[in-house]
């Protein structure tokens, strides 16, 4: 197609309030057509005649996840970015394209995501350690910190369970806090470390998407299989990038994208893992750099079921030419 006619395409795509919204709700967060359907309350042909539309003209990319269909919108890539609009329409968007009814929608369609989890893990929280044992990660805490230099730091175990991770870090900590939002899964966690005490740990009571915590203020954020579970995984690793302080490190492992549909029914997850190319693009977004990955391969379960792949990924906060050299390695063996 030529550029004049992509570029009337693209306008005539945007020519239309309800594809507008659609982009607006798109905006930071993939969603299937039923919840666009439950948040707009338009009738779902309705809905998918405007993705369609809207997907035809380069405004939004497509992706499979296990048998669900998710839509999101990248303003930095296709055919807004390519016509140098992107960012113009997104600030246009922002302003009260959508309404209260909508907005508030929107939020319960999210919460809705995370309450499965959240009940999962309340139910599942004092048998935790045999369930995660058949999940073999072994060698998954090491490879986390190498990532981080045993010295003086603080910092943050985000989506920390029950703790397990906590004594691995703490010969790394000055400061070290643990961070869920589970009550069942942190009682579990003081429970580990009444009976084995780890020196200068906190344990906190919050969202990952929401840490209390000021911008700059630790060394480190480390978060073992966490993101799955999180309604907006890209906004969760904006996050860890805001608290972390100019030279410190963003440490995550999660599962390799795949299509193991039972972990969705069996463990709550909101999403069947990420492409490593996608957390990346997230962290660059989040201000972070030096980005290095590397895989962990899996084995069959003994009930024969495929266990995906699991990554460490390891990114950083800039430092000026003045600062000293950053305090984290890289997670290549």
């Amino acid at each position: 197609m030529d550029a004049p006619s992509a570029l009337a395409g693209l306008f005539k795509a945007l020519a239309d309030p309800s594809r507008l919204r659609l982009l607006r709700l798109l905006d930071g967060t993939e969603l299937r057509v039923q919840e666009l359907v439950e948040v707009l309350g338009l009738a779902q042909p309705t809905v998918s005649r405007h993705l369609g539309i809207l997907y035809r003209a380069g405004l939004l990319r497509r992706r499979r996840e296990g048998g669900w269909l998710f839509y999101g919108v990248d303003w930095n890539s296709g055919r807004l970015s390519q016509s140098g609009l992107g960012e113009s329409v997104r600030k246009r968007l922002q302003d009260a394209i959508l309404g209260p009814d909508e907005l508030d929608r929107l939020d319960r369609c999210l919460e809705a995501r995370a309450a499965r989890s959240r009940e999962f893990y309340a139910r599942m929280a004092p048998q935790w350690e045999g369930l995660r044992a058949g999940l073999e990660i072994e060698g998954l805490q090491l490879r986390l910190l190498g990532g981080v230099l045993p010295r003086t730091l603080d910092i943050v175990d985000a989506g920390t369970g029950t703790g397990a991770l906590l004594p691995a870090l703490a010969s790394a900590a000055r400061q070290l806090i643990g961070v869920d939002q589970s009550p069942e899964m942190l009682s579990e966690a003081r429970r580990r470390l009444e009976a084995a005490p780890v020196p200068g740990v906190r344990l906190l009571r919050a969202d990952i998407g929401q840490l209390p915590l000021a911008d700059d203020s630790v060394d480190a954020v480390c978060s073992t299989l966490a993101l799955h579970h999180a309604a907006r995984p890209a906004a969760v690793v904006a996050e860890f990038a805001r608290v972390v302080r100019p030279g410190g490190a963003v440490v995550l492992s999660d599962l390799v994208e795949h299509d193991e549909e039972w972990m969705r029914s069996e463990f709550a997850h909101v999403w069947l893992g990420f492409a490593e190319d996608a957390v990346a693009s997230w962290c660059r977004s989040g201000g972070l750099d030096r980005i290095a990955s590397h895989r962990l391969n899996r084995r069959r379960s003994g009930a024969g079921r495929l266990l995906p792949d699991l990554f460490v990924l390891c990114a950083r906060k800039p430092v000026d030419s003045r600062a000293a050299e950053p305090m984290f390695t890289s997670v290549e063996p």
